[in-house]
């Protein structure tokens, strides 16, 4: 029993000293040092929700977002955060729709201005059921993004203290600046690196499964040899004569 124990304990000393590492699902994240990301796809889905059922507005294409944190499907993000004049948007995009970077963009946010050409209702919901206020002509609103709902375009803004939807047609017509990106092909590489991220499996590196083998038939080799039974022939008791 007593070199049973000492087996025991030899193994177990030798597996803390040379045993693997307990493998993790390899799930995407963004590079520690990534803040931002832009978007690439055109009519991107601003979600309300971590499920990706609430479509609050759409981003604009070339632009950015502020990455919070980054999921296997969809990442975290705060968008329109970079003064005080206006609320934060914060939300969920899906990553395909993202080009994650390192450096800071050098254009982040839309900065426009949107000026009302009549009076008109902006509603708190995506539904367009819920009127929050009447805003009157001349007013001026902050621009977030477009959204459609029913066949009708509206925009997501603040304005006189309100944040929600308005009739795209109730503002003087209006561009979003153009952006220059840096590097076209970053959106295709970005998209490359992020679907053989996803399609990696939780699995062990080559090395440490040698490693691991090599403790096992170590151990058992041990095993056998110190608990293998003695052969040697019983002494024989004999009686002298004499």
């Amino acid at each position: 029993m007593k070199k049973v124990r000492f087996c025991l304990l030899i193994l177990l000393l030798t597996l803390i000293i040379f045993g693997v590492k307990p493998f993790k699902p390899i799930l995407f994240s963004a590079n520690a040092s990534t803040n931002y990301a832009l978007i690439i796809e055109e009519n991107c889905e601003f979600f309300a929700d971590a499920s990706l059922k609430i479509v609050k507005f759409y981003l604009p294409k070339n632009y950015a977002v502020k990455i919070v944190s980054v999921g296997a499907e969809s990442s975290r993000v705060l968008y329109m955060d970079d003064s005080f004049l206006y609320p934060v948007a914060e939300g969920y995009v899906k990553n395909i729709n993202l080009n994650f970077v390192d450096d800071v963009p050098e254009v982040i946010y839309p900065s426009i201005t949107l000026t009302t050409i009549l009076d008109e209702v902006i509603f708190a919901d995506n539904k367009i059921s819920q009127p929050k206020a009447v805003i009157s002509k001349g007013s001026e609103a902050t621009f977030y993004g477009e959204y459609t709902y029913l066949g009708a375009s509206y925009v997501y803004v603040y304005i006189n203290g309100n944040v929600g939807y308005m009739k795209k047609e109730s503002f003087a017509p209006f561009k979003l600046p153009e952006v220059n990106l840096p590097n076209e092909n970053l959106t295709e590489s970005s998209t490359e690196n992020l679907d053989s991220e996803n399609n990696k499996s939780p699995t062990l590196k080559t090395n440490e499964i040698l490693i691991f083998a090599v403790i096992i038939i170590c151990a058992i080799v041990f095993l056998f040899f110190v608990l293998k039974p003695s052969k040697e022939k019983p002494q024989n008791n004999f009686v002298d004569d004499d």
